[in-house]
C-alpha cells in the first residue's frame, strides 16, 4: 500500500535528517584550526583549551535584565598526519574532536567531530595552504605563516588565516556567511609543542542555537575563543 508505514518500520531517513539539523542547532564554536601553515610530516597528537566570549542579541520582547554577553569553555583534541612531497607542497589530515559545545554534554559535543585537510602549496617566502574543514561545524579556509629555525630541533611557528563557514549545517559555505579569522604561536621542542590560539566568529544573521527552553543566550552575534595547545609528534 503506497504511502503506509507498516507496523514495526521506522522512517529513519527522516529522522536522522531531524537529529543533524537539531545538532546543528546546538553546536557552536567547537572545532578550531590549530595547526601551522607549513606541514611536517608524520603523525601528532594535540589538545587544545580556551576560553570563549560571546556577544549575544538584543531582544527587544525580553526582560531588562537578559545577559548581553557569556563566557564558555572550550576544549578539543586532534589526531593527524603530515606528508611532505617538496620544499613547497605537503598534506595534512586530521581528525578535530572537539569535547565542548553550547548546552551540550561531552558526548553530545561529539557529534560535531570533523576531518580538516589541508594542502599546503607555497614554502617560499612565506608557507601558505588551503583547507576544508568536513562537519557539522564546517568550512573552507585559507592560511599563511612561517616556522623559524632556533636549533636542530627547535623552531617557532607563527601562522594566521581566514576561514568561509558554512553556517552550522551539513554542506558547503555560502556567499554572505560567517567568517572566522585564526592565529598561532607556536614553540617546538624536539617532538613537542606549546602554542597560544584564538579565533574570532562575526555573524551577519543571527546564529540560532536553540536548545529546549530557547533562552536569551541562544542567539549569537559575535564570539572571540583563546587559549593553550599542547602537542606531540609521533615519528
Amino acid at each position: 500500500m503506497t504511502g503506509v508505514i507498516p507496523d514495526g518500520a521506522r522512517p529513519w531517513p527522516a529522522a536522522l535528517a531531524l537529529l543533524l539539523a537539531a545538532l546543528a542547532c546546538l553546536l557552536a564554536g567547537c572545532v578550531h584550526v590549530i595547526h601551522p601553515a607549513g606541514v611536517q610530516p608524520g603523525w601528532f597528537a594535540e589538545a587544545a583549551l580556551g576560553r570563549a566570549h560571546e556577544e549575544l542579541e538584543q531582544q527587544t520582547w525580553a526582560p531588562g535584565d537578559q545577559p548581553t554577553s557569556a563566557d564558555a569553555g572550550d576544549l578539543q583534541v586532534n589526531l593527524g598526519r603530515g606528508w611532505r612531497f617538496s620544499p613547497s607542497s605537503g598534506l595534512m589530515a586530521e581528525v578535530l574532536v572537539p569535547l565542548s559545545a553550547h548546552d551540550a554534554s561531552i558526548l553530545g559535543s561529539l557529534a560535531a567531530t570533523s576531518v580538516d585537510l589541508y594542502w599546503q602549496f607555497l614554502g617560499r617566502p612565506v608557507d601558505v595552504g588551503v583547507g576544508v574543514v568536513a562537519g557539522v561545524n564546517g568550512g573552507v579556509y585559507l592560511e599563511a605563516g612561517r616556522s623559524l629555525a632556533l636549533g636542530p630541533a627547535r623552531q617557532i611557528d607563527l601562522a594566521v588565516g581566514a576561514m568561509a563557514l558554512g553556517g552550522y549545517d551539513i554542506g558547503l559555505p555560502g556567499p554572505g556567511g560567517p567568517l572566522r579569522e585564526f592565529a598561532l604561536i607556536r614553540f617546538q621542542e624536539g617532538r613537542l609543542g606549546l602554542g597560544i590560539w584564538a579565533d574570532h566568529e562575526n555573524y551577519p544573521d543571527v546564529l540560532r542555537r536553540c536548545d529546549d527552553d530557547c533562552g536569551y543566550d541562544d542567539n549569537l552575534e559575535e564570539r572571540w575563543a583563546a587559549g593553550l595547545a599542547v602537542g606531540w609528534r609521533m615519528r
